[in-house]
């Protein structure tokens, strides 16, 4: 039965940081011709929980909320009224133990959710013609906690549609049933739109960030979004470096110009995905480039040689790279 609830999602005025938790997953690999792949792991819980494929979001393992479990973290703090039916999943092993309330709370402050726009959209993969292009992630100001919508796996659905506040609303059923509690972990989250055709999960991520220099150029986070929703995409993991499947330094630029990234290598050949190199991108964007600063995530690969750069200036001069073939 739905119950009506009043969500009360915190606007807190400091993030402050959480404990490092670093959990390692197999990966379920594709090996490219010619290419020996030994002990690749995804370097984020979240990544490995979107790679399994094995979401197991049934009403057994539901949390019912009642607005007698929600507290305001102040008094100023904004209130969503709606009706829902969510079930959520509490999955630490998979999603991260220890999450920040006040980091998760947080995020919903990131202009880019849009947690009061009522309009429904279409989200999906692509190709799919949706208006809302997957994978697509929000986090927090410092990182640690990341959402993630994304179309229930098994279910055939391949158009999701939701609006961006029933997209908070099922997160934030996520930080009160599974973060607000002694032993915080992430979750996962179905049902808290009208037509129950997406889901999302909440986790946490252990950022190797490097905020540094000057990026202040206007519509330069939209601009690497933009980089984002065409760069390669796969779940394989391949070679990055000399010798490689993909040569490195490897740069792709925004059309506009604004934002680039570029992938580098502090050593021989390493392993990673696709999806892993879209993953801390996106995270440069949202701790550095929002706050006009360039980034840097390091230690990325299998063997942690990988380093990858993003920011307003192209540091292999004015024309990048086209982006290497993923077949």
């Amino acid at each position: 039965m739905c119950a009506v609830v009043v969500l009360f999602l915190g606007l807190f005025v400091g993030l402050k940081t959480v404990e490092a938790l670093t959990i390692g997953s197999p990966l379920a690999i594709t090996q490219q011709p010619g290419e020996s792949l030994q002990n690749v792991t995804l370097e984020s819980a979240a990544e490995a929980q979107y790679n399994s494929k094995g979401f197991a979001l049934s009403p057994p393992e539901s949390i019912t909320l009642t607005s007698g479990s929600v507290s305001a973290a102040n008094s100023s703090a904004p209130s969503l009224n709606t009706t829902l039916g969510t079930y959520i999943k509490c999955d630490g092993p998979a999603l991260g133990f220890g999450l920040s309330r006040a980091s998760c709370y947080g995020m919903f402050r990131n202009p880019m959710i849009g947690m009061q726009d009522t309009t429904q959209r279409t989200w999906g993969n692509r190709g799919s013609g949706a208006q809302m292009i997957l994978p697509l992630r929000y986090m927090s100001q410092d990182g640690t906690c990341i959402m993630e919508p994304f179309l229930p796996p098994g279910s055939g659905i391949t158009i999701g549609r939701a609006s961006q506040a029933e997209l908070v609303l099922g997160a934030g059923s996520i930080v009160h049933g599974c973060i607000v509690k002694p032993i915080s972990e992430g979750g996962l989250a179905r049902d808290f739109s009208s037509e129950g055709s997406l889901a999302v999960f909440v986790a946490k991520q252990e950022p190797h960030v490097r905020c540094y220099g000057d990026a202040r150029v206007e519509g330069i986070v939209n601009s690497c979004y933009v980089i984002f929703e065409t760069m390669p995409m796969d779940e394989n993991a391949r070679s990055f470096g000399v010798g490689g499947s993909v040569p490195l330094p490897w740069t792709q630029r925004a059309p506009d110009g604004r934002c680039y990234m570029t992938l580098r290598t502090s050593g021989p050949v390493d392993y990673s995905t696709w999806l892993t190199i879209w993953a801390k991108g996106v995270a440069i964007a949202n701790m550095c480039l929002s706050q006009g600063k360039k980034g840097v995530w390091s230690g990325l690969g299998s063997s942690r040689h990988l380093y990858l750069e993003l920011g307003q200036q192209n540091p292999l001069g004015n024309a990048a790279t086209d982006p290497p073939s993923t077949s």
